[in-house]
């Protein structure tokens, strides 16, 4: 999407100096626009508007955003493959050691599953030792149940690694081969002609999004959306606490509008024609077992969410909590709406992590790792290419 000329913003900023006043009036504070920006101070421009408000009586007083950052605890390292690793479905459960192959690590030939995706073998003295230490090993097995809450279920033993390339749509370098065309040849038949079926694994492996990945043996594994080494302690989990009408839900909605990313989402939401996107930002609370609060988040859950021509300007927040102190929020970098899937200390050191799982505007799985200075994606997960038109 092309960015809008800063002309185009001016009657769209009146609106939002607006939702600013309301959502200041909720949190009872003094804001100026361009004052508070990622906690720095910002000189305010002619466009710009302090708004004043005096605190509504039955309002929760006080700010919660300290001038000055909380105490907070050290910082330990977050290893993917360890404390967090995806668990995708193959046709059979599989681990994913690594999200980036090197050549080098390539032995055998193309092997074509089904019509969009090929497995080939590697050499294991090739691998990075993080990867190989993986092999033979327990994990713990994670999913969601019914509800969505993230349950364990159980372990599984890591089997041999190999290589995967995905893709769909229209394959090859002259866009001939279709996979829907593939599919209904591979049903009618129960198999392709022997020269398709070798340019179609040529181009899922020369185009295709390749994992290093291994089988996982366990009667569950099949349930599972990720894992971890079994040895490890435990992940400390969060369970949603609603924040509806609340002074932390206003503050975190008052920053979420003033960071650049949240600024344009506002801009282009009135600019398409779908009024105010302030009702439908949904800031959540997440607290631990014991009921203390971890962090809060703000994301965009706006029924106009869409691609092709609709409103795909989106932005995310997370202010970590430490001991009844809120950090000031960072960004979430990070395309995905609605919610996180899983919110959790995977190490164990005091900062709140996520799992984001594929949403409308992002079909990407991504692990998000809390850190002193916000958010950090540990490790993405890309979704299987397509190629071609999908509106």
């Amino acid at each position: 999407m092309l960015p809008h000329p800063r002309s185009t913003r001016t009657s769209s900023l009146r609106a939002l100096r607006c939702d600013i006043a309301i959502l200041a009036a909720a949190a009872t504070v003094s804001l100026s626009v361009g004052t508070w920006v990622f906690g720095h101070a910002c000189p305010a421009s002619e466009d710009m508007v302090v708004v004043d408000v005096v605190e509504a009586p039955t309002r929760e007083a006080a700010p919660v955003f300290p001038a000055h950052a909380p105490t907070e605890p050290e910082q330990k390292p977050l290893v993917y493959g360890s404390h967090v690793a995806f668990v995708i479905d193959l046709e059979t459960p599989h681990i994913v050691l690594s999200t980036h192959v090197e050549d080098a690590w390539v032995d055998g030939a193309l092997e074509l599953q089904g019509v969009d995706t090929v497995f080939r073998d590697v050499m294991l003295e090739a691998l990075p030792p993080e990867a190989t230490a993986m092999l033979d090993r327990d994990v713990a097995l994670y999913g969601p149940d019914d509800s969505g809450a993230t349950i364990s279920l159980g372990t599984a033993r890591v089997g041999m690694p190999r290589i995967v390339s995905q893709a769909s749509g229209s394959l090859g370098a002259d866009a001939s081969l279709e996979t829907w065309e593939l599919y209904e040849m591979n049903a009618r038949t129960g198999t392709l002609p022997p020269g398709v079926a070798a340019r179609a694994s040529k181009a899922i492996w020369d185009d295709g999004q390749r994992l290093l990945v291994a089988p996982l043996e366990g009667d569950t594994a099949g349930m599972a959306t990720w894992a971890r080494d079994a040895s490890l302690p435990e992940p400390l989990f969060y369970a949603p606490k609603p924040l509806e009408r609340s002074s932390l839900a206003a503050e975190m909605e008052t920053a979420f509008v003033t960071m650049p990313r949240g600024l344009d989402a506002v801009v282009e939401h009135e600019r398409l024609g779908h009024g105010s996107l302030v009702p439908f930002l949904k800031t959540t609370g997440w607290t631990s077992p014991e009921g203390k609060l971890g962090l809060l988040t703000t994301f965009i859950d706006s029924p106009n969410l869409e691609w092709c021509g609709g409103f795909d300007m989106v932005a995310s927040s997370a202010a970590h909590v430490f001991d009844g102190t809120v950090a000031a929020p960072a960004p979430i970098p990070t395309w995905h709406t609605e919610s996180p899937a899983v919110v959790a200390d995977f190490n164990l050191d005091g900062y709140v992590d996520l799992m984001l799982e594929p949403r409308t505007l992002d079909g990407d799985t991504v692990f998000v790792q809390g850190t002193a200075q916000g958010m950090a994606v540990l490790e993405n997960l890309p979704e299987v290419p397509y190629f071609g038109c999908r509106c």
